[in-house]
């Protein structure tokens, strides 16, 4: 239902539209982070039934607009692109942080100086217009 609405938004050219799923994450956080320690093996398994990425895969090819050998296919292709950029971002030297603003705030109590960083993207309109959220239930 979310998804409808966020799709009709913005085909109405009403601007960017953003949706919030609550999913379960089913992969730990690395290698020690055991899942069974915090949920039930009934609660793993139906939040893996549940699992948005198996839907789609499976809607994909129920509704025949890939096979299965095909998705292999493009998951690997990714996986390379993303393993690629990575390396590529591995081999460049890290960019100098930018330099800190001091503002001087006054107050009755105290006077403190606060270093702020920031880009001023919102400032210079990079980001036009505030999308709109719909909530997935």
């Amino acid at each position: 239902e979310a998804f409808k609405k966020a799709h009709d938004w913005c085909r109405k050219g009403k601007g960017p539209a953003i949706v919030v799923s609550k999913v379960v994450r089913l992969w730990g956080h690395s290698s020690s982070d055991n899942q069974k320690l915090y949920m039930t093996d009934e609660q793993i398994a139906a939040e893996k039934a549940k699992d948005p990425n198996k839907k789609l895969r499976e809607w994909i090819i129920d509704n025949g607009l890939a096979e299965d050998d095909e998705l292999v296919a493009l998951e690997a292709q990714i996986k390379s692109e993303i393993d690629e950029a990575a390396d590529r971002a591995d081999e460049k030297p890290h960019p100098d942080p930018p330099p800190a603003r001091v503002a001087r705030r006054r107050s009755r109590r105290s006077s403190a100086i606060i270093l702020r960083r920031h880009s001023g993207a919102a400032r210079r309109g990079f980001y036009p217009r505030t999308p709109r959220v719909f909530a997935q239930r």
